[in-house]
């Protein structure tokens, strides 16, 4: 399912040119040049101790404060840059209020999914916008449509394995059936996503010299990232991002023992990687 409104790749976007990248050294460099050209019978600008250097140096001090408070203030009302209240503002606009204990990057996903929760739930966009809002351990929901007239969603939790709580779909299934937010011609299930446990098991090849413990170490934390960006219903776990998260710099080869192939979940189903077999050898 395909939301109205394609919310960004956040991390993918520039970085605005409203904010400024600041360096004292700079600033002093600017200040000092500009003074000499001004004043062309000053010539011991590269004396530390002399009056109008120190001077401008307290003043280039100054000037980064005020310009880094500028750019602090841009950020507060950006919403790739925002946190804490500056992002419950944001929030606000789009009548989206923080969760308890919702962490930022979470929130901010949500205010990207605002525009979804005008409709009804009927687009996709709008069934996860009000699934999120209904309980803060709502991790992800999975959408499909059985049948003509139903749908059925399935709710991941953020704790453990990401089985929910009972909480939690009750929490989901009673927003959703509101009958301010459910259209009046659709039935709405709302059930636990089905968890599906996989281990990851490699053997790095190592060329002589590295130290095999820095590059297990710098494999598993690869692989941990891959496994929870993964970690989310309806999203496939494939062997060459395994292999891939695994081959970092050093690193000849990498052989997957498992999983023995790509796992392909059904719309209601979420891959959960319950832990690491990392083994090396090192090559002659």
């Amino acid at each position: 399912m395909k939301n109205r409104f394609l919310a960004p790749d956040l991390s993918a976007l520039p970085a605005p040119h409203v904010i400024e990248d600041l360096d004292y050294e700079t600033l002093v460099g600017e200040r000092v040049d500009e003074l000499s050209t001004r004043f062309p019978a000053w010539d011991v600008g590269s004396l530390e101790t002399d009056p109008l250097k120190v001077n401008q140096e307290v003043e280039a001090y100054f000037e980064l404060m005020t310009r880094g408070r500028v750019n602090d203030a841009s950020k507060a009302v950006l919403i790739t840059h925002a946190v804490g209240s500056d992002l419950d503002a944001i929030g606000a606009r789009f009548a989206t209020s923080r969760l308890t204990d919702e962490p930022d990057a979470d929130y901010r996903e949500r205010i990207l999914l605002a525009l979804e929760a005008f409709a009804s739930a009927g687009p996709a966009g709008a069934y996860r916008y009000h699934a999120k809002a209904a309980h803060s351990q709502v991790k992800d929901v999975g959408l499909s449509v059985p049948r003509p007239g139903a749908v059925l969603v399935a709710v991941l939790s953020r704790e453990g394995d990401g089985t929910p709580s009972a909480e939690v779909v009750s929490a989901v299934r009673s927003r959703l059936n509101d009958d301010a937010i459910r259209p009046l011609t659709v039935a709405i299930t709302v059930k636990p996503a089905i968890v599906t446990p996989y281990r990851v098991k490699v053997l790095l090849h190592i060329p002589a010299g590295p130290d095999p413990q820095e590059l297990v170490s710098a494999a598993r934390a690869n692989l941990e990232t891959i496994t929870s960006n993964r970690h989310s219903v309806g999203a496939p776990v494939n062997l060459s991002a395994l292999i891939a998260a695994a081959h970092v710099s050093n690193v000849q080869s990498v052989v997957i023992a498992e999983p023995t192939r790509d796992l392909v979940p059904n719309a209601d189903q979420v891959f959960w990687c319950e832990g690491f077999d990392i083994s090396y050898e090192v090559l002659a």
